[in-house]
């Protein structure tokens, strides 16, 4: 990469030019200049890519093909050795170049990549363009492997979710990252790309550490990839979840009606006379996929659905009941705050009449 710099900048040189290299690794300009003419060129990288774009060109003056073909091998050495597709806002960048721009970068094998493509591709893993976008057709390919697998992977993690009431994932925000959760363990998916190879399956657990790492191509690998993880650990958690309390799920569930955490305490300690601590996860886990499990009472009171059963949550006296999801259980509901009131009112008005 060094050697394409160095040639790019005595291409320029013989040219009585000079480049400037402003910024950081991740987002930097490079701006050539003369004494009439000056072109200041973005380069920026994400996860996937390199991507260039013409910030400004004063002058009549634009780059030759030597000139541009030392700028590209420099630009292209330098994406492939971060394991990055190079792509270009061609539209933007012809006016810096002072020769067919487009039909030299077809000869080098880049190619538009069609609408719907760019769409595929770009929604989830790329910023949107404002422009269309032009990139080699070798990498275009490659990219859409790589994306497929990504979609594969949260296919297959999807799916697994819906087998196991204690797993649960979510994206990360740079869209390679998975993190999850699995009878109380901790860990995070990063799905890493390189060039011209498979891509590569890495499962870090709560320590941070590889505990699996896999170069992968397809959907079956992908797949027995996480069922052999996630076996591991259900083996290791099998005997440890009956002694110990994991609280992800309950919490998860009950803190979007209760947000106090000794209210959540009380309520859990009032299930485990019930359940084993897993059965509570489990439950937790289907009433929160299940969603619309509140019914609100007043202000102070409501019930919470919970598999079979219902709690009634009184935050105005602190007071909780468990009750079956039947007719009786909604009559002790309702014979426990007649109660109540009855007392206030027997407590309160007592006085006037006194």
């Amino acid at each position: 990469m060094e050697a394409a710099l160095k040639n790019f900048k005595q291409v320029l040189q013989e040219n009585d030019r000079n480049v400037d290299i402003q910024g950081n690794p991740e987002s930097y300009f490079l701006i050539i200049d003369d004494w009439e003419n000056e072109i200041k060129i973005l380069i920026e990288r994400n996860h996937l890519n390199t991507e260039i774009e013409l910030q400004y060109f004063e002058g009549e003056k634009g780059l030759n093909e030597k000139e541009s073909e030392a700028l590209f091998s420099f630009l292209e050495e330098e994406s492939k050795s971060k394991h990055q597709y190079l792509w270009i806002e061609m539209e933007k960048m012809t006016p810096a170049f002072d020769f067919p721009f487009k039909q030299w970068l077809e000869k080098k094998g880049y190619v538009k990549i069609p609408k719907q493509d760019e769409i595929d591709i770009k929604a989830d893993y790329i910023p949107p363009s404002e422009h269309g976008m032009w990139m080699e057709e070798i990498s275009l390919k490659r990219l859409k492997q790589y994306c497929s697998l990504i979609n594969i992977a949260e296919k297959c993690l999807n799916k697994f979710k819906e087998k196991e009431y204690l797993f649960d994932f979510d994206w990360s925000n740079n869209g390679y990252d998975f993190n999850f959760y699995y009878q109380g363990v901790n860990g995070y998916i990063n799905i890493h790309f390189e060039h011209e190879k498979d891509a590569i399956f890495i499962i870090y657990n709560e320590e941070n550490e590889i505990a699996k790492k896999e170069n992968l191509s397809t959907e079956e690998d992908v797949n027995q990839f996480f069922l052999t993880y996630f076996h591991s650990i259900e083996q290791k958690q099998r005997i440890k979840g009956i002694f110990e309390e994991y609280r992800h799920f309950f919490t998860f569930y009950i803190e979007d009606y209760c947000m106090e955490r000794e209210m959540q305490n009380k309520i859990y300690t009032l299930l485990r006379a019930h359940y084993k601590a897993i059965e509570i996860e489990e439950i937790s886990s289907k009433m929160s996929r299940k969603g619309e499990n509140l019914a609100e009472i007043s202000k102070y009171q409501l019930v919470i659905e919970f598999g079979e059963k219902m709690i009634f949550v009184d935050d105005e006296h602190d007071e909780i009941l468990l009750v079956d999801k039947n007719k009786e259980g909604k009559e002790q509901i309702k014979h426990f705050i007649l109660n109540k009131m009855e007392k206030e009112i027997e407590k309160n008005v007592k006085k006037l009449i006194e």
